[in-house]
């Protein structure tokens, strides 16, 4: 996670994943720093877009497998919107129980 070089400022995230579980395991963890702030949340690319564009987190925390817009094309669409938004994409795969 990026350091929060503004003192006493949260750093503001977004949180885009569409497995609501997973999501609201993460959104408790991060709440429980008070440095972080975390300021929306999808579970779907195209709102993930509309939500960053309007709120301009300083941190989007990315599934690469979000329905509606992939993470790829979330990139792709701040990235012509030329918005200052650090993304961290990630990629969970399920491991088979042994």
């Amino acid at each position: 996670m990026p350091a929060n070089t503004n003192k006493g400022v949260p750093l503001t995230i977004y949180l885009a994943e569409d497995q609501v579980a997973i999501r609201e395991t993460l959104i408790a963890y991060l709440t429980t720093n008070p440095q972080i702030k975390v300021v929306g949340q999808a579970g779907e690319g195209h709102q993930t877009v509309e939500d960053c564009l309007r709120i301009k987190p300083k941190l989007l925390l990315l599934d690469v497998d979000l329905p509606g817009l992939n993470g790829i094309s979330v990139c792709r669409a701040l990235a012509s919107a030329a918005i200052d938004v650090r993304i961290l994409i990630s990629r969970l795969i399920a491991m088979p129980r042994r």
